[in-house]
């Protein structure tokens, strides 16, 4: 069975020249894309942000069944990126948007590249992204 490829939608932001230099520099050293470079950025600022929330106890067990949920999702897809895999995980994906309110649309590009190519830099990209969605769970449900 062929695996269908995912077409990724581009868009342009507007960055200081000096920025620009700073993320091609960094884009040859460590040899990744510049956009996985900003994503990898991106969450590391958000998780540094959300350091500060708290959970109330009551809540610790829906919250603990989704993050469960998605990570043995997330983990066997990563061990066996196959359609059904996809399938499953997509779902769960979408039944923590739907549920938590949670925006997983990072996730989901993230787990279609991933299907798409699955090499190292981007089982990282893919475990990061998981792990920002982990963290939203939590600070969206301690929140409510």
């Amino acid at each position: 069975m062929k695996k269908k490829k995912f077409k990724i939608k581009w868009k342009h932001i507007k960055i200081p020249e000096e920025f620009h230099a700073q993320l091609i520099s960094w884009k040859k050293r460590h040899r990744i894309a510049i956009w996985k470079v900003l994503t990898t950025s991106f969450n590391f600022y958000v998780d540094a942000y959300r350091k500060h929330f708290k959970i109330p106890r009551e809540k610790t067990e829906k919250i603990a069944w989704y993050i469960y949920k998605l990570s043995a999702s997330v983990g066997a897809f990563r061990d066996n990126p196959s359609e059904e895999n996809l399938n499953r995980l997509l779902l769960t994906i979408e039944q923590i948007k739907n549920r938590l309110n949670i925006p997983t649309r990072l996730l989901e590009r993230a787990v279609k590249t991933y299907f798409d190519y699955p090499n190292k830099k981007n089982r990282i990209v893919l475990n990061d992204t998981c792990k920002n969605i982990i963290v939203g769970i939590l600070v969206n449900e301690s929140a409510s």
